[in-house]
Order: structure tokens, then C-alpha cells, then sequence
């Protein structure tokens, strides 16, 4: 089964390497495994006949398990591709979401006082308290995907920025 998101992916690609890395010491086990059966055919100890078939097949069954992983490997590869890209793709639309939320925060934050209440300001403020905590939430959820990828990411600086004014603004009012 292909991974379908970025923590389906990382335990794939763990599972990957632990396995990855504990082949030397399989692969090494099986001459050791072989000559015990030598030993066995010299002294004519006879097999059961399923036991005759498990061992003719250990090998077979070896380059089958490397297979898989090398089969694995390629397919972590191309999901991991594919993920990254949709990674990249969310971050840039992102940016143009938290820009464009700074925008209309500078256009239409009560930075003067005519024509409003004390209420109305913080009602305002509060809705653009919201909706940055919205915004900081799904940066927190891509930060999972910017480490995956090791993605060299910044806070937002246009949330920091609608962040401080805000602050001010509550400070003014």
C-alpha cells in the first residue's frame, strides 16, 4: 500500500531504513544457516519434507525480501516526490493567503477612530485575531512536511506582522 500523506510516508521510510539496515546481519546469517544443512546432509539426518522445501527456497526467498525493499525504496522515492511537490505547492499558496491576509488587515483594521465605537474596533480586531490563529495553525500542520523534506522555513513574517499590529491596535483602542 503507497503511503497517502507525509506521516504514512515518514513511517514507511523508517521502516525502510531499519530494514535496510539489518540486512548485512540476515544475509550474513545464511552461509552459517547453509553449512549447518551440509552438516545435517553429511551425517544423513533426514528432513521432513517441508523442511527440505524451506530450505531450498531460503534463498530464493532472500532476493525476493531485497527485491521488495529496492521495489520499496523506489516507490518511497516517487511518493516522496509527489508529497514534496504538493508540500511546496501548499507553502506557496500559503504565502500568498497570509500576504493577501495582511492586505486587507491594512486596509480595513480600525486604525483611526471615525465612525467607531470601542466595541465595533475590538469586534474587528477579534475577527483578525481569528483568523491569524487559523493561519498559524496550518503553518504548525506544514511543519511536519518542512522538516520531512528538511524545508529551511520561517514564521510567516506577514502573520507576525498582522500579529504585533494587532496587539498595538487592542493597546490603542
Amino acid at each position: 500500500m503507497y503511503p497517502q500523506d507525509l506521516s504514512a510516508l515518514k513511517d514507511s521510510q523508517d521502516l525502510h531504513a531499519s530494514l535496510d539496515e539489518e540486512k548485512p546481519r540476515i544475509e550474513a546469517k545464511l552461509s552459517p544457516l547453509e553449512e549447518k544443512f551440509k552438516l545435517l546432509d553429511e551425517y544423513s539426518i533426514g528432513l521432513k519434507e517441508d523442511d527440505v522445501l524451506r530450505r531450498n527456497s531460503v534463498k530464493e526467498k532472500w532476493l525476493e525480501f531485497a527485491q521488495m525493499l529496492d521495489r520499496i525504496q523506489t516507490r518511497n522515492q516517487k511518493v516522496s516526490a509527489d508529497l514534496y511537490n504538493e508540500c511546496m505547492s501548499n507553502l506557496g499558496q500559503f504565502k500568498k493567503e497570509t500576504e493577501e491576509h495582511r492586505l486587507v488587515f491594512l486596509g480595513n483594521a480600525p486604525f483611526e477612530s471615525l465612525g467607531l465605537t470601542n466595541e465595533r474596533a475590538f469586534a474587528t480586531l477579534a475577527e483578525y485575531k481569528d483568523n491569524t490563529r487559523a493561519l498559524r495553525r496550518r503553518e504548525d500542520n506544514m511543519k511536519f512536511g518542512f522538516d520531512l523534506f528538511k524545508i529551511d522555513y520561517q514564521a510567516s513574517p506577514d502573520l507576525d506582522f498582522v500579529d504585533l499590529s494587532i496587539k498595538t491596535l487592542e493597546t490603542v483602542w
